[in-house]
């Protein structure tokens, strides 16, 4: 396969990839993200940032930059080299370039043995028992609830499922699930495409909690030592380092990272996978007819649909990638999605193909390869089986509803140095006027960017309506991510009345028992009333028929 250059520093360039990336950055772009990535990769493989950086689109140059030993995470060291360090001063930023996946050699190297091979073929095989223990309760609850009233699927079932799965293997109380899933929810917004000072601050409100409960997680596990995981860490370490101080600073931060690497990612797969397998007619009864296909159907939702998009490296030496010269420290963002639609790699790219049998980056490459991606494996192919035989007939009866803020996730790939664009960069926000950011202007001669396209299969993080025509509940209603009912910036895709009306309901919901930051993800199911179906699963036949196609 060929890859090829990318587009020069001239004014026209600088100002398409803008344009691009606004487009990325509003609502539109959230619920359509890969029409703007082919854009972008139409441009090169390699493609220039408005800043010292360059994306990278094509799947060849991108595995070249996570499987190359010449490309290094953005870690202390070279943040300190830039002219400006203190734009990485931020608290999450700095907290999170600790971690495993900002460490380079021999730090990680170091770091990333004393855990071993955390999720082996031996692992997999004793949590699987108990990864199907925690998605048959939860899918009772999930029951339960639909036979008396409004339910939320996300909250029941994908945001719980890898908090329990994650939680009992290293041993957490389960009382402290909800505070864990909020703190995570509200650390990752220093993660977003182009975070706002307000984002920030949420960001580092949750971080300041989150070493407060692990160091104290840590501390207690030392005085009261089980046979897990968490204290096999401590003796591994205790080995390794004699200061006690430096080794529980280590131990807090695999701790912390591991927790928080196994959530977000893995919520956003398990909800993307019902809604992409129940949005087109048979699909989901073909897979329950075919269940030998399930993890062909996990691997083409991690294809089509990364929970995650971006991951930036850095030039340790000055390199030529798809034809470009790139200076040592030169920032290079890998784009999962636009590397996952390259139709060099997968023809026709925008088809859900379940038999495809392609091939993706979503996991990452080389040293910094997803720990958990046998994991999160392992929680959606036992979910789906269990839903396939609990729910035969799922039916998708509306289109999802998004929210803005385009985030590479909470993910075992911190890579986005965002909050030290933010600033420099006002003019990428979207509808906000670069003079003045927290407005947003009328600008009544912009069209949406996707005006008048075919209606696509919901995008990460979509959440569809669905019906089980088996035993009669009713609708279930599924949302994108919303990061808080409070703030006024997430607010769901629609006219404003539309917006107001969804922030009401989420507030009759309830918050889920951990604070406002909980109402994120917020989607009800609805008793009484069936929505206008849009597009749905029709009938409730197995019969074996032939492949559905692709979309």
């Amino acid at each position: 396969m060929s890859i090829t250059g990318g587009t020069s520093r001239t004014p026209d360039g600088r100002r398409a990839v803008i344009g691009l990336l606004r487009r990325l950055n509003s609502p539109e772009g959230q619920a359509e993200p890969y029409g703007i990535l082919a854009e972008l990769r139409t441009m090169g493989d390699v493609v220039r940032a408005p800043w010292n950086g360059y994306f990278v689109t094509g799947f060849d140059a991108c595995s070249q930059v996570l499987r190359g030993r010449n490309w290094q995470a953005p870690d202390f060291a070279w943040q300190e080299r830039q002219d400006d360090a203190k734009r990485w001063d931020a608290l999450a930023t700095r907290e999170m370039t600790s971690t495993l996946a900002r460490l380079n050699a021999p730090e990680h190297t170091c770091q990333r043995r004393s855990l071993g091979n955390l999720f082996d073929r031996s692992t997999i095989e004793r949590l699987t028992p108990d990864v199907e223990r925690h998605a048959d309760r939860l899918l009772d609850e999930l029951a339960d609830k639909l036979r008396w009233g409004e339910a939320d699927f996300v909250s029941t079932v994908s945001e719980q499922l890898p908090i329990h799965t994650i939680g009992s293997w290293l041993g957490l109380p389960p009382e402290d699930y909800p505070h864990i899933l909020e703190i995570t929810h509200n650390q990752v917004y220093a993660q977003e495409l182009l975070p706002t000072s307000s984002d920030l601050a949420v960001s580092a409100e949750a971080t300041v909690q989150l070493r407060a409960y692990f160091t104290d997680l840590v501390a207690r596990r030392r005085a009261e030592p089980r046979h897990d995981v968490l204290t096999g860490w401590i003796h591994t370490w205790d080995a390794l380092e004699p200061d006690r101080e430096q080794a529980d600073e280590i131990l807090y931060r695999l701790t912390m990272f591991v927790t928080i690497a196994s959530l977000e990612t893995t919520a956003t797969l398990l909800t993307s996978m019902v809604s992409l397998l129940s949005a087109e007619p048979g699909r989901w009864e073909w897979l329950r007819s075919w269940p030998e296909h399930i993890d062909a159907a996990v691997d083409e939702v991690l294809r089509y649909d990364p929970p995650i998009h971006i991951n930036t490296r850095i030039a340790a030496e000055d390199t030529v990638l798809g034809g470009v010269p790139i200076e040592k420290d030169s920032m290079v963002h890998v784009l999962y999605g636009a590397a996952n639609h390259d139709p060099r790699r997968n023809p026709d790219p925008g088809a859900f193909d379940i038999l495809r049998g392609g091939s993706h980056l979503t996991f990452g490459g080389g040293v910094h390869y997803c720990l958990g991606a046998a994991l999160a494996k392992l929680e959606a192919r036992t979910l789906l089986a269990r839903m396939l035989d609990r729910f035969p007939a799922l039916r998708t009866v509306s289109p999802p509803v998004y929210a803005p803020g385009w985030s590479s996730g909470a993910s075992p790939r911190w890579a986005w140095p965002c909050e030290a664009l933010a600033a420099r960069f006002p003019e990428l926000l979207p509808g906000r006027d670069a003079r003045d950011p927290g407005r947003e202007p009328h600008d009544p001669g912009r069209e949406p960017h996707d005006a008048g396209r075919e209606p696509r299969a919901p995008e990460p993080g979509a959440r569809d309506s669905v019906r089980d025509a088996r035993d009669g509940t009713e609708p279930a209603r599924w949302c994108r991510p919303v990061r808080g009912a409070e703030r006024p910036r997430h607010r769901e895709r629609g006219h404003r009345g539309d917006a107001r009306r969804a922030a009401g309901r989420r507030r009759r919901a309830g918050p889920r028992g951990a604070g406002a930051g909980a109402q994120r993800r917020r989607g009800r199911l609805l008793p009484g009333r069936r929505p206008r179906r849009v597009r749905g699963l029709a009938g409730g036949g197995s019969g074996r028929a032939g492949h559905p196609g692709r979309r």
